[in-house]
């Protein structure tokens, strides 16, 4: 789909680069695509004084009352699920039971198919903060708050590892009634899934999650306890177990297989199956210990008919 879109340089903006005011308007670029853009004819100028504008290049300043337009394409965005229950909610606290799949943040594929846009239509004139996140594919308990006071306030208990969070995951093979990982996670340095985390070393970041199996078959239900919050910790630790959680389109898999399912060639009509059961944090006001639950999702309930092994 093509779009067209227009924006005008305000008084404030006099003598901005060209690649520095759209990239003010189009959060979704990167400087070097924006730059692209420009350097393909993609983008026009319109002055309305006589003023020469010179060769269209990323740093060409710009005027007040410059009208830049740019003319893209979109790819229509991916299904997601745009409703949630709201478990919990004050003055301060928005906390809901985000379902999957549903993307907190825009990235990739998704833009206004995500969490914090969707907030932005129903609340246009309160804006509500995310202090923490949660994967696409992860169902559960996420907190937001309403004010910049309170998602200060927990951003500090969330670095300070004083919330206590619980998952839910279900698991390929019989899982023991135990396991403690604390291996360190950092960021895949083979392969090209750019997004991938791996087990590193005593350098990288320390990473530690206990479990406990609640439910063995050949099909696992574990509880997953994080200590610290890592980006993918509990699949990654998990897959380093040898139990990677079922239908994760990352982890427990080949490259190419991940790579087939991002890039779309593959496709899924089931997530990943990892829940955020419950999270205890105390209230940015009042300092009370508050606890949060989620019920686990029907897809977690039953054994499934249909396993293939991630490998």
């Amino acid at each position: 789909m093509q779009v067209t879109m227009r924006y005008c340089v305000g008084p404030h903006q006099s003598g901005i680069r060209l690649d520095h005011f759209l990239m003010q308007h189009i959060t979704r670029r990167s400087r070097v695509k924006i730059q692209k853009a420009i350097q393909e004819g993609r983008i026009s100028i319109h002055r309305s004084f006589k003023a020469p504008l010179g060769a269209m290049k990323p740093s060409m300043h710009l005027l007040p009352t410059d009208e830049v337009t740019l003319i893209t394409h979109f790819l229509e965005e991916p299904f997601v699920v745009d409703s949630w229950d709201v478990l919990f909610e004050d003055s301060s606290l928005y906390v809901i039971n985000k379902p999957a799949p549903l993307p907190v943040h825009p990235a990739g594929k998704y833009h206004a198919h995500t969490l914090s846009e969707l907030l932005k239509l129903k609340f246009p004139q309160n804006p509500h903060y995310l202090v923490h996140r949660i994967d696409r594919e992860t169902s559960g308990v996420l907190v937001l708050t309403k004010t910049l006071q309170a998602a200060r306030h927990l951003t500090t208990q969330f670095s300070s590892r004083l919330v206590k969070k619980k998952y839910i995951a279900r698991v390929h093979g019989y899982a023991p009634d135990t396991m403690h990982a604390t291996w360190s996670i950092r960021r895949a340095r083979a392969g090209f899934i750019s997004i991938k985390m791996e087990i590193g070393d005593e350098h990288d970041p320390h990473a530690e999650t206990f479990f406990t199996c609640l439910e063995q078959g050949p099909t696992s239900l574990i509880e997953c306890r994080p200590v610290t919050g890592r980006q993918h910790q509990i699949r990654v630790h998990l897959e380093a177990l040898g139990h990677p959680i079922l239908h994760d389109k990352i982890y427990g898999i080949t490259e190419a297989q991940a790579d087939a399912y991002l890039t779309g060639a593959t496709t899924s009509t089931t997530r990943h199956l990892l829940h955020a059961s419950s999270l205890e944090l105390n209230h940015p006001l009042s300092e009370k210990p508050m606890e949060f639950h989620a019920p686990l999702p029907e897809d977690f309930k039953s054994e499934p008919t249909d396993l293939v092994t991630n490998s």
